[in-house]
């Protein structure tokens, strides 16, 4: 692991960064940084499969993020019959 400048190493220094942060400063950050990765993993998903609607983009996403088991499946497809028995505007 690097040594920086004051012999602490970065994973030293991280740590003491964080435990200086306040609880809210904390939550901002992580939020900020589930933000961006839900982001990048949609765009990613976006990406593979351009022919896909906003709501058909959304369900991959969730089943990828939500694993496939039974019950998000169930809600899933319901999600999707619901979509597709919706009206077109």
């Amino acid at each position: 692991m690097p040594i920086l400048d004051d012999g602490k190493t970065v994973e030293e220094v991280y740590w003491d960064l964080l435990r200086a942060m306040s609880p809210a400063e904390k939550i901002r950050r992580n939020v900020a940084m589930s933000r961006s990765w839900h982001e990048t993993f949609r765009k990613k998903i976006q990406d593979a499969h351009p022919e896909k609607s906003e709501h058909e983009l959304r369900l991959l996403f969730a089943v990828r993020m939500y694993g496939g088991d039974s019950q998000t499946m169930e809600l899933i497809e319901m999600a999707r019959r619901r979509n597709d028995n919706a009206p077109d505007d």
